[in-house]
């Protein structure tokens, strides 16, 4: 099992549609099966997805990985993922999303708190 990473790109037909916003890229777990002899990747689940120039804002990385550990990993099939199998999965997310440091962390939920309120989402802790 591993992450695999697509990359699409706009074709709506409207312009304003299609504006450069960057490719979205979104990560897929697959595994390797053989089908006949020949090696193919089955598509487990869709995990989730983030825009390319998204990738350098700190915000959009908290939301993606307050996304994937409070509600993509409590799902079926994650829930049934040994640790060891879901630490592989995050470190795959890691490799094109970095993980955010403590002071990150801390500093975008305080931000994060005290734009939006109380109510914006509960404090956990990494």
């Amino acid at each position: 099992m591993f992450v695999r990473w697509k990359k699409r790109t706009s074709h709506a037909k409207k312009s304003w549609l299609r504006e450069d916003h960057g490719a979205t890229l979104s990560a897929y777990l697959v595994e390797s099966i053989r089908i006949e002899g020949k090696p193919r990747q089955k598509v487990i689940a869709f995990i989730h997805s983030i825009r390319e120039p998204e990738l350098t804002s700190l915000t959009s990385r908290y939301y993606f990985w307050h996304k994937v550990m409070t509600e993509v990993m409590r799902h079926y099939p994650f829930n049934s993922f040994t640790d060891e199998q879901k630490a592989k999965i995050i470190t795959g997310l890691a490799k094109v999303v970095p993980l955010l440091t403590d002071e990150e962390f801390q500093g975008e939920q305080a931000r994060t708190r005290s734009v939006i309120g109380e109510w914006s989402m509960p404090v956990y802790q990494k």
